[in-house]
């Protein structure tokens, strides 16, 4: 199934109200940055050629998903 923009935002928001934290998104980011570095340990280890991508187009300027960015 497919859901239309709208219909995608909204369950976007369901999810963020009901199954995370209450401050999940304040406090620094601190629940999302989490989630992030774990994102990026996982795809390390997973996907090493993902990050190398990632390397190759100097997208760690841009972005914190670098192999020189995690832990």
């Amino acid at each position: 199934m497919v859901l239309e923009e709208e219909e995608a935002f909204w369950v976007f928001v369901l999810i963020m109200e009901k199954y995370l934290p209450i401050d999940y998104m304040l406090d620094g980011l601190t629940g999302a940055m989490t989630d992030q570095k774990v994102f990026q340990h996982i795809t390390n280890y997973k996907y090493p050629w993902i990050i190398e991508k990632f390397d190759q187009l100097k997208m760690q300027e841009d972005s914190t998903i670098t192999s020189n960015s995690i832990f």
